[in-house]
């Protein structure tokens, strides 16, 4: 069963469950960022398992926790809690065939790479039931605006809001806002919120809305992004999406970006997380090289990074660094992961 994460973003809190092996009811709990607590409970039969999760799930939810949903995020600290309950299952996860012939944790052979595509991040609602649902782009725009309303509120409630939008989108995935001039408007107003001189919208959120959508908005976003000369929490990261958007095409840019900003998981669920797109980050980067453009390897391109003006403990002249550290330790871990 999949896992169920809740945040408290007020009480920076989560709580997250799942059934394992039908019979046990496992449950994780602590801090956001943290690795948390994890605690088993072994039922007689599935149907209790699933009340028990029923039942906490409600208690939870009365107590202010919020679902996040089952993003990659979620899925991947999944991963890191069956790795803390049995080591014998994550020895045999890490040497087990990935589905291409490589092994967990193993560098495809340089033939290899070439051929290996970034996973897909949804498929498409347009493709499903061949057209867009005209009440679903006007629930999307509606609550986008709520969303761009609520910023400068309480950080549980811009969650709440931001969370109903990334779900409003999920419902017409994979479309571009500006074919839809009115849903197009209000979008860009939220992306605008993440550069705001004053009330803003979290870097973290808006990537969890450009991940609902076609990579062609996330490429105007970023644009959108580096045109402001205003030092920000965020600048650190905005420097690693635009030196990601012009090595490599906007999806590949989206999906590595998301994971290399990813704050929240603890370093072991990370690293699972980086390398599921590592080996179609590096084939992009080859692949750019053959478009009239200088191939490149992972390791310089983060080595390229880790000297950038933002990222850089010597020159980073406005202090992004110091607000952003969890960015270099990222890109650290990665570089760590390459050599």
């Amino acid at each position: 069963m999949a896992i169920r994460r809740l945040e408290n973003e007020d009480e920076e809190k989560f709580w997250e469950a799942w059934i394992k092996d039908g019979l046990i009811f496992c449950y994780r709990y602590g801090k956001l960022g943290s690795a948390g607590h994890t605690k088993l409970k072994k039922f007689k039969t599935q149907a209790e398992a699933e009340d028990e999760l029923a039942k906490k799930l409600e208690e939870k939810l009365a107590e202010g926790f919020s679902e996040v949903g089952d993003d990659q995020g979620a899925a991947a600290a999944s991963a890191d809690a069956n790795e803390e309950e049995d080591d014998g299952d994550a020895a045999g996860d890490e040497s087990a065939d990935k589905g291409d012939g490589t092994a967990r944790g193993a560098t495809p052979a340089d033939s290899a790479v070439e051929e290996i595509p970034i996973a897909a991040r949804f498929v498409p609602r347009a493709d499903l039931t061949g057209k867009t649902n005209a009440g679903d782009i006007e629930a999307a725009q509606w609550a986008l605006t709520r969303l761009a309303q609520s910023v400068g509120n309480r950080s549980w409630q811009i969650a709440h809001t931001a969370r109903k939008a990334r779900k409003a989108l999920g419902r017409v995935a994979g479309i571009d806002p500006k074919a839809h001039a009115a849903l197009g408007q209000v979008f860009d107003q939220v992306m605008g919120l993440v550069v705001a001189p004053e009330k803003r919208l979290s870097l973290e959120w808006a990537l969890g809305l450009l991940w609902e959508l076609d990579a062609a908005a996330f490429e105007r976003a970023v644009r959108q992004w580096q045109t402001t000369t205003q030092p920000s929490a965020a600048s650190a990261a905005l420097e690693v999406l635009g030196a990601l958007l012009e090595a490599v095409e906007p999806e590949v840019a989206l999906q590595v970006g998301a994971a290399l900003l990813e704050r929240r998981l603890p370093p072991a669920a990370w690293r699972r997380r980086f390398e599921k797109v590592r080996p179609g980050f590096i084939a992009a980067l080859r692949k750019k090289g053959k478009n009239g453009k200088k191939a490149m390897g992972l390791d310089v391109f983060l080595d390229s990074l880790l000297h950038s003006s933002k990222l850089s403990q010597v020159s980073s002249a406005d202090g992004s660094l110091d607000r952003d550290p969890i960015v270099r330790a990222r890109i650290q871990y990665a570089r760590e992961m390459a050599s």
